[in-house]
């Protein structure tokens, strides 16, 4: 009877769903019940790691900081720690985890145990499907809902607003610059055809409830919307400064200063997509758009999607220069993709060209090492370069447990400095104090000289 009720136990750890019947039941036998009372140490950050951890009964506080002061997230039933051991034995801890309550139970199951008994199933053991706390600590639970009345009682028509000049053009709709004569208020105003092909309208329907929902300075901010005729017009906030990709065409590549500070507040953004659990999925420095200020903000949220817990896509979408290993090979994926194509931004901002272009043509190419050009990329940026660009999800810098946290801390960014000519301070970053390291040259709020082309 207690071997049934492990095995049901082990078929419900979400960890352990895509293994069958066979490969459980292994499992089970290899399992130990350990027990731990509150305060104890069961895995140290940077200890070297060879076991599995799931949790029967109790809790367990995930520290990252070495003081044990700040919880990141809590455990509970059902729940599991340590699992890198299964990917490579003798991986190091990337956090600590403390027994929370007066009693904690576990199951127990050693890293080499597993790989004798079940073997190459270990790769359908899944990585916590990418989710980790954001800034506050805290996983999500709020679910992007449809936008409220409130942000269409702006502006009713079209023929309302007056047309400055364009400021793109793409697949799935035109961005023009307008005013409304009577507040003086400018918009880049997307135009969205309403459309009878399902596919199409959902591309429309899916942006216009993210953004909509969306709070964070490094993301475009949708400020209204209305439909009128065969059309849908979402109204945002103007980024002047033009496409990164533009001014990245302009320089050719970043000094390192810059690039750290575009990724750095590309960091921020995917830290707060990926709290909400959205998957962005289309990450290029075209979709990356420049304010006033010189700070760039994501854009163009037509492929992003918000997924449930638990939850993978096996869409095939993106630009090919930026995608994944397993989006490429038609694999299920999760947050991982995102981080993968933050390392390939990094590199792209600091060489003028992606890591694996010359590649593109073969469908299986190997994407094992990154090329390195000394002239351009120091051994620390190569460092930070290559945690991201892992072919292996799990191991990618990010998804472990502290999440961003990882790029955050990075010796890459420690050792920059930004042109405020002090040490690289996140706090700066996020209250906007950091002077960018190109700063647009405007006129005004009608200004369209980046946009010239």
């Amino acid at each position: 009877m207690q071997i049934k009720r492990r095995v049901e136990f082990l078929h419900q750890v979400h960890a352990l769903r895509s293994l069958d019947n066979e490969s459980i039941r292994k499992l089970e036998t290899a399992m130990e019940t350990v027990e731990f009372e509150k305060h104890d140490i069961i895995i140290r950050q940077a200890a070297i790691g060879n076991k599995l951890y799931i949790i029967e009964s109790g809790e367990v506080d995930v520290y990252i900081d070495e003081e044990l002061q700040d919880v990141v997230r809590t455990l509970c039933t059902g729940d599991y720690f340590g699992e890198k051991a299964l990917k490579n034995i003798g991986n190091t801890a990337t956090a600590t985890c403390k027994a929370a309550t007066s009693r904690l139970v576990c199951y127990m199951i050693h890293a080499d145990q597993v790989k004798r008994m079940i073997g190459c199933d270990i790769d359908l053991i899944e990585n916590h499907s990418g989710e980790h706390p954001g800034r506050d600590g805290k996983l999500p639970t709020r679910k992007m809902t449809v936008p409220s009345e409130a942000l269409k009682n702006k502006i009713r028509r079209k023929s309302l607003l007056r047309w400055i000049g364009q400021l793109g053009k793409g697949g799935f709709g035109n961005v023009d610059l307008m005013k409304d004569p009577k507040s003086g208020e400018v918009y880049a105003v997307k135009r969205q055809q309403l459309s009878r092909n399902d596919d199409e309208q959902e591309y429309n329907d899916h942006e216009l409830c993210l953004l909509s929902n969306f709070e964070c300075d490094f993301i475009v901010k949708l400020i209204s919307y209305f439909e009128e005729a065969n059309f849908r017009y979402l109204l945002l906030e103007p980024c002047l400064g033009g496409e990164l990709f533009s001014l990245l065409q302009a320089k050719q590549q970043f000094k390192t200063e810059a690039v750290t500070f575009y990724i750095g507040c590309i960091i921020e953004a995917f830290d707060y997509l990926h709290s909400e659990k959205v998957l962005y999925r289309d990450l290029k420095p075209e979709n990356i758009l420049v304010d006033k200020r010189g700070y760039p903000k994501l854009t163009d949220f037509g492929l992003a999607r918000q997924i449930g817990e638990g939850e993978r896509r096996m869409t095939f979408c993106g630009t090919l220069e930026y995608m994944a290993p397993e989006v490429r090979m038609y694999k299920s994926y999760d947050f991982g993709i995102d981080l993968w194509a933050i390392g390939i931004l990094t590199y792209e901002l600091l060489t003028g060209t992606t890591p694996f272009a010359g590649n593109l043509s073969e469908t299986n190419f190997n994407y094992s090492k990154v090329p390195i050009k000394a002239k351009y990329i120091s051994a620390e940026a190569h460092k930070f370069i290559s945690g991201l660009l892992q072919q292996q999800p799990s191991e990618r810098l990010g998804m472990g447990y502290s999440g961003f946290h990882e790029l955050r801390v990075h010796p890459w960014f420690k050792g920059s400095r930004s042109v405020l000519q002090q040490h690289w301070r996140w706090e700066a970053l996020l209250s906007g104090v950091i002077e960018a390291p190109h700063l647009p040259q405007l006129e005004g709020p009608q200004d369209l000289r980046y946009f010239t082309n």
